[in-house]
């Protein structure tokens, strides 16, 4: 825990999400999505020093995801199922401006930056089987991943977080088998009854450490 602080974190945030979808035909289906997103960050605190607040640093992350996505029906529509790969493309940049003193006994200002470029890949699949009109297998499997944000990546004196900019993404493999009951009517009602197991093996979970 650090000493004292008022923190202000003044972000600059974009977002933009496209999508394409291609129907081949009733049974064959293409999708491709691509996700951006970017963060760009400065940080100050009242109860610093006039020079320590016109030192301060910057922190910027940009994150692309790309999705392709391939969907196919079959057996007058009881089989459906969907295969999809996943790219992730994360960099991060940290600057802080540091003085320091030259050979010659002068101080001069020298950016500290660490930055990061990280790719990574995802894929999986889903599928559906109706074994009856009212009884659906449901099964999927996927090896996820989880980007770390910009609070875990550059951290935050407000919430005691510190900075770890050799953030590994968080990785999991996951596999759900399930079965969906329905549509059952009563009068005028209606209503689907659904259950599932999951199993979810994770490598280099991301989060807070809980203080004993």
């Amino acid at each position: 825990e650090g000493g004292p602080t008022l923190a202000k974190i003044e972000r600059h945030v974009a977002s933009v999400r496209t999508g394409i979808a291609y129907t081949i035909n009733e049974h064959h289906k293409v999708l491709f999505n691509h996700a951006y997103s970017s963060i760009e960050r400065e940080d100050s605190d009242p109860l610093k020093t006039v020079l320590e607040n016109t030192f301060m640093g910057t922190r910027d992350l940009y994150k692309n995801i790309y999705a392709l996505t391939y969907e196919l029906s079959a057996l007058d529509n009881q089989l459906k199922t969907s295969v999809f790969g996943k790219y992730y493309h994360q960099k991060t940049l940290r600057i802080d401006p540091d003085i320091t003193t030259d050979s010659e006994g002068n101080d001069q200002v020298v950016d500290e930056v660490v930055r990061a470029n990280n790719k990574y890949e995802g894929y999986g699949f889903a599928a559906s089987y109706a074994i009856i009109p009212t009884v659906t297998l449901l099964t999927s499997a996927e090896k996820a991943i989880r980007l770390p944000n910009e609070t875990e990546v550059f951290g935050n004196d407000g919430d005691n977080v510190i900075a770890n900019p050799s953030l590994n993404p968080e990785v999991s493999n996951n596999f759900n088998l399930g079965f969906r009951f329905g549509k059952f009517k009563l009068k005028k009602h209606s209503f689907t009854l659904s259950t599932n197991v999951f199993l979810r093996d994770i490598k280099d979970r991301i989060g807070l450490p809980i203080e004993t």
